[in-house]
């Protein structure tokens, strides 16, 4: 699916989908988890910062804790820095378009969910 080797690594992420699963992944769990991953503070994702380093995590937090949480998009909006329904369901529909067709942004999902399951 990215065009490159299967080797162990990648393996690993793409069966962490299919891995065991906690009973429950907060917002909180996320949003720290992004934050590690992307090397911002938990404060920037938070934050009305639109620059694109700190928007695309944001966007990846929106998406992730709706497919991992199940948490409604007005919900989502306030744990990330009171955002409008709209803004969250814009991040998650971004994040779902880019997935299909950049391998980039799949990989680093997938590199995500495995973090936040380990």
């Amino acid at each position: 699916m990215t065009g490159e080797p299967i080797d162990e690594q990648l393996a690993n992420m793409a069966l962490s989908e299919l891995m065991y699963r906690q009973e429950k992944i907060t917002v909180e769990q996320v949003v720290e988890t992004i934050a590690t991953y992307y090397r911002v503070s938990v404060e920037a994702l938070i934050s009305n910062s639109r620059s694109r380093t700190i928007a695309f995590p944001r966007q990846m937090a929106m998406y992730l804790t709706r497919t991992e949480t199940g948490m409604s998009y007005p919900q989502i909006g306030e744990h990330l820095g009171n955002r409008d329904h709209t803004t969250v369901i814009y991040g998650y529909e971004k994040i779902s378009e880019l997935l299909e067709r950049d391998p980039a942004v799949r990989r680093d999902m997938l590199e995500i969910k495995a973090l936040l399951y380990d």
